[in-house]
C-alpha cells in the first residue's frame, strides 16, 4: 500500500508516539536527515528515527515497510492537517518541508510589529546643524612712515657706453605706505632708439623705448603702435610650452597697451604721419605691487624723450580704498580687500 509524503510524515511523526516503532522497517544505510513539524508546531529533528521507520525506492519513492497497522495509522494521517506537501530537488531526490498549520500563521501575523506605532515611537532625527560661518576680522590698513615728496636728477658723465652721459631721475612720491621712489634712468642701455629708459621700484624694473620712421606716410590718423611684455623671466620662470619663448601677448597685456596707448594719443601733435612704435617690457618683477601703472609711466617717458612732438609728460598710478582710506599705489595684499581699482593717468595740469 503506497502512501503520499505528507502522510508518510504524518504517520512517522505520530509513529514515534502512539506504534512504539515496529511498524515501519528501513536499512541503516537509507538513513536521510529530515524536518518535520507536528500538528502543535513543536519542531522534532530525529533523523535516524525517520529512516528506520521509512523505506525509500527510487522507482517507487516513498512506502511503508509494514502495514500491520494500516488502520490506526490511517486514522494518524487523516487527524493531522498540513497545509504543504512535499517538494522534489532538481536530481530526483525528494525533500520534506515542514507544514505550518493556521493557527500558527495566525500567531506569526500576530507578532508582526505594528509599522506605524514602530514609526511613531522612534526618536526623530536630530537636526543637522549647519556649520557656523566665522567672519574674518576686519584688515586693518598700517601705512609705513615716508620720507616727504621730492625729486632729484643726476647726471653721470661717461657713465654710459662710449663714454656717454647717463641721466638718473629720482623721485620720493611722499605717500604713506610707499617708501620706495621711483628711479628713472637713461642712456645706458637702448642707445639706438629715439629714446630708451628704465624704471625701477623696488626690485620691479620696466624697460620702454620709443621710436619712429624717418619717412612720412600718406594716412588720415595716426600710426602709432604700442606693445606691452610681461616676460616669463621677470618672475624667475621659463615657459612650460614647447616654444620656450614668451608667445603673443596675454589679454592683461593686451589691456595695459590700450592703458599705455589712451592718455598718450590725444597728446600727440595733429598731422605727426611718422610711424611710431612704444615698446614696453616688465624684465623684473619682486610681486609686492602691480606694474601697470609703471607701463604707462615709462612709456611716456620715453616717449616725452623721443623727438615726438609730445605735448606734456604723463604719469599714472593706481589708488585703492582699503580700511576707509584711500591708498596710492596699494601693495598686492592691500588689493585683496579694497573696495576700489583705480588707475588713474594725468599731467601735471589735470587727469587724462
Amino acid at each position: 500500500m503506497q502512501f503520499s509524503i505528507a502522510a508518510v510524515a504524518a504517520a512517522i511523526t505520530a509513529s514515534s508516539i502512539i506504534i512504539g516503532g515496529d511498524a515501519f522497517i528501513a536499512p541503516s544505510s537509507l538513513s536521510r536527515s529530515r524536518l518535520v513539524v507536528s500538528n502543535n508546531g513543536a519542531l522534532i529533528q530525529n533523523a535516524q528515527n525517520i529512516a528506520n521507520r521509512v523505506l525509500y525506492s527510487p522507482k517507487r519513492g516513498w512506502q511503508l515497510h509494514s502495514t500491520d497497522v494500516d488502520d490506526e495509522l490511517a486514522d494518524i494521517a487523516a487527524a493531522i492537517d498540513y497545509d504543504e506537501t512535499a517538494t522534489t530537488s532538481t536530481d530526483g531526490d525528494k525533500e520534506v518541508e515542514a507544514a505550518v498549520s493556521k493557527p500558527e500563521a495566525e500567531e506569526e501575523v500576530e507578532k508582526v510589529p505594528n509599522l506605524e506605532t514602530t514609526a511613531e515611537t522612534k526618536p526623530q532625527a536630530e537636526e543637522v546643524k549647519e556649520p557656523e560661518v566665522v567672519e574674518p576680522e576686519p584688515y586693518k590698513l598700517i601705512l609705513e612712515p615716508v620720507p616727504p615728496a621730492s625729486y632729484e636728477v643726476v647726471s653721470t658723465p661717461g657713465a654710459g657706453p662710449a663714454g656717454g652721459t647717463v641721466h638718473t631721475l629720482t623721485v620720493h612720491l611722499g605717500a604713506p605706505g610707499h617708501p620706495e621712489p621711483l628711479v628713472i634712468e637713461t642712456g645706458k642701455i637702448g642707445r639706438q632708439a629715439s629714446a630708451a629708459v628704465t624704471l625701477t621700484r623696488g626690485e620691479s624694473v620696466l624697460y620702454a623705448t620709443a621710436a619712429r620712421d624717418k619717412n612720412v606716410r600718406d594716412l588720415d590718423f595716426l600710426p602709432l603702435s604700442v606693445e606691452h611684455t610681461e616676460r616669463f623671466s621677470s618672475a624667475g620662470l621659463t615657459s612650460g610650452a614647447f616654444n620656450k619663448r614668451d608667445g603673443r601677448p596675454g589679454e592683461h597685456e593686451i589691456l595695459v597697451c590700450r592703458l599705455i596707448d589712451r592718455p598718450l594719443r590725444p597728446l600727440i601733435a595733429d598731422g605727426w604721419r611718422h610711424e611710431t612704435q612704444l615698446l614696453s617690457w616688465v624684465l623684473s618683477y619682486d610681486g609686492v605691487r602691480t606694474c601697470d601703472p609703471l607701463a604707462i609711466t615709462a612709456s611716456a617717458a620715453a616717449l616725452w624723450l623721443s623727438d615726438v612732438p609730445l605735448s606734456k609728460p604723463v604719469a599714472a598710478s593706481m589708488v585703492g580704498y582699503v580700511d576707509g582710506q584711500l591708498v596710492l599705489n596699494p601693495t598686492v595684499e592691500q588689493m585683496e580687500h579694497s573696495r576700489l581699482t583705480l588707475i588713474v593717468a594725468g599731467t601735471k595740469d589735470a587727469g587724462l
